[in-house]
């Protein structure tokens, strides 16, 4: 239940810290780090709990009220990089580098894929190869960076709010 209040909290600021500071700021052109992505993942390999799918729809529900994209998109897309993370994220690899870097560059290119996949299917127009080579591969990276830096805080927060129970 903590961790759904710190997603209520932490993700809608996010969220408009993505949509309006990040776009303001000069470093990033055309590709930006997605923040709510990035720490819905990070949340996910920290506490890999059902109830962490619950960030994805918080903070794609967040996402999508600031957007001027299809409502829902985002939610689509942060739940199939969501279920990578909770599917990839065994006891036995949580703590290696490795998996992090892993599972953000395949999280992150899943949701560009998804989100472009549903904006395409809403009549979106774009150069799709453009947007692969402009946006999607730079955000990958900056994403993978913010994750090395997102969680070990993540872990941190969530051995103290979320701790992990033994099943027999």
């Amino acid at each position: 239940m903590r961790n759904v209040l710190l997603a209520l909290l932490l993700l809608p600021l996010l969220a408009a810290a993505q949509s309006t500071l990040i776009p303001q700021s000069g470093w990033a052109a055309e590709a930006r780090p997605d923040l709510v992505l990035v720490v819905v993942l990070a949340w996910n390999l920290a506490s890999p709990h059902a109830a962490s799918i619950l960030w994805a729809l918080i903070g794609g529900l967040a996402v999508d009220a600031l957007s001027g994209g299809p409502t829902g998109a985002s939610v689509l897309a942060l739940l199939a990089a969501t279920l990578l993370a909770n599917f990839t994220s065994a006891r036995v690899w949580q703590s290696h580098l490795f998996l992090r870097i892993a599972v953000t560059v395949a999280g992150s290119v899943l949701y560009y894929l998804v989100y472009s996949l549903v904006l395409a299917f809403s009549g979106w127009r774009a150069d799709w190869a453009s947007v692969i080579v402009t946006i999607v591969l730079p955000a990958t990276a900056l994403n993978t960076a913010l994750m090395l830096l997102l969680f070990p805080p993540a872990r941190w927060v969530g051995a103290r709010i979320a701790p992990r129970t033994i099943v027999m």
